[in-house]
Parts: structure tokens; sequence; C-alpha cells
């Protein structure tokens, strides 16, 4: 196993010890990155709410996703249950806490699992698709607020922070001034 990148943080610069708090993350091309934390960091409050506020979101959707597809709900928790101890799945399940394995991944024995899984994957497309799966959970909230710009558009015809200035008045970045020259600079007293 590789040892974990260090980040210090910005805020408390603190060191590995008993009295502070590591938070680590796994990164998206693998690894681990870790950063310690002081017990009064700010950079660590914002952490921990931002953990509950994702904990919050995450049972709201799975309550959501139990009253709107309970029947699909209760087969993915069945066949979850069902997952013999001992398989590649349930080894990966296990170690990383999901099963979003990348299609090159080889268990210890040499079942290609990620292939398994990715072809599975294939195979529920068109039923996952009809219960509303979303695939691509960047893409679906990047369109989300896409379709928002849209409206507020539609609604009032710009897209600026600001309210537009009323008819008649210039903002006071509208007009921008000539660049000074030599000719131009104001000559000061000496």
């Amino acid at each position: 196993m590789t040892e974990p990148e260090r980040v210090d943080c910005t805020d408390c610069f603190a060191l590995p010890g008993p009295d502070n708090t590591r938070v680590a993350y796994v990164k998206t091309g693998g690894g681990i990155s870790e950063t310690w934390h002081t017990p009064d960091c700010p950079a660590l409050a914002i952490t921990q709410i931002n953990m509950e506020e994702g904990s919050e979101r995450v049972r709201e959707q799975d309550a959501w996703a139990w009253g709107a597809f309970p029947a699909a709900h209760e087969r993915l928790r069945k066949a979850a249950a069902a997952m013999p101890t001992g398989t590649a799945a349930q080894a990966f399940h296990d170690e990383h806490g999901h099963l979003d394995v990348p299609i090159d991944h080889i268990d210890t024995v040499g079942f290609e699992l990620g292939r398994f899984i990715t072809t599975m994957r294939d195979a529920r497309t068109a039923e996952l698709d009809a219960l509303g799966m979303i695939w691509d959970k960047h893409d679906a909230a990047w369109r989300a607020r896409l379709t928002a710009a849209a409206d507020y558009h539609h609604a009032h015809g710009h897209l600026a922070h600001r309210p537009p200035p009323p008819p008649g008045r210039s903002s006071p970045n509208s007009a921008r001034s000539p660049p000074m020259t030599a000719s131009t600079r104001p000559v000061l007293p000496t």
C-alpha cells in the first residue's frame, strides 16, 4: 500500500498528532490524500459541516428513492444482502466501500471483476434508465444549473449578477476611460 500524500492545512498547518484530526480523501486517479487539523481549525469545521450536509442529502435521496421506486430499492437491498461473502465483488466492496470498479480491475486470483461489473451494468442499463437512473452526477448537475440559468435569462433577459441600470442611466463601468498617455496625464504640482 502506498503512503498517503500529506497536504498541509492552509488555516492551522497541523501535523499528525493524538489531539489533531486526520481527514483523508481517495483521489480520483487512485491513492489517498490526507490533511491534519487542530480541533479549532476553521477548515475542519467547514469539512465537518459539508460531510454532515452530504450525509443528510444521501439520506434524503435514499428516502426519496424508497418512496419513488420501492420495488427497485428492495431488489437492490436484497441483492446486496445476498452477495455471498468471499466473492470478488464483496471483497472489492469491503475494501473500497462501493462497487464503482474500474473496467481494468483484476482481483488477486485473476478474475476480471471490472469487466464483469461493466457487463452487468450494460445489461441493466435499459431497466435503470426506465427508473430515471442518473449516470453522470456532474453532467446532471451541470444540466440542472444550465436549465436554471436559461429560465432566469428567459424571465429577466440577462444573466447579470446585478440588475441592469434603469433606462437612460449607465453603470459606472459601462463607459471605459481611454488609457492615459503622456499628453493626457495630469501634471501634479511639485
